[in-house]
């Protein structure tokens, strides 16, 4: 499994990757973000970029996507419906996290290669 570092206040961290999305689209911008207790690496210029890349990805975008039902009860409860991606589509970002320096190095170039990136 491929591994990535980040900066964080206490000095590099480093996380395995669960999977790597929108690669070679940002000429290798690459930063780190934990969805669903997993860790991806995503290949964005910054953080609105990556969440649209997520949501647009038809691999990745299912963690994020919420259905236009489950949007319209949250809007007529008073809550907040976040859309990204390319067709605005509703998402769920409870449980998403970037660090506070979310750019990162992949480390297992190998196993980038063998993700197909």
């Amino acid at each position: 499994m491929a591994t990535a570092t980040y900066q964080s206040p206490q000095g590099p961290q480093t996380v395995e990757v669960e999977g790597f999305v929108n690669p070679d689209d940002w000429f290798g911008r690459t930063m780190v973000v934990m969805m669903g207790g997993k860790w991806y690496v995503v290949e964005a210029d910054h953080l609105q970029d990556a969440i649209d890349c997520i949501v647009d990805s038809e691999e990745y975008g299912k963690i994020l996507t919420i259905s236009e039902e489950t949007a319209e009860e949250w809007e007529a409860d008073g809550r907040e419906v976040y859309r990204a991606g390319n067709f605005g589509e509703p998402v769920d970002l409870e449980g998403v996290w970037f660090p506070r320096h979310p750019k990162c190095t992949v480390n297992s170039p190998t196993a980038v290669e063998a993700e197909g990136c």
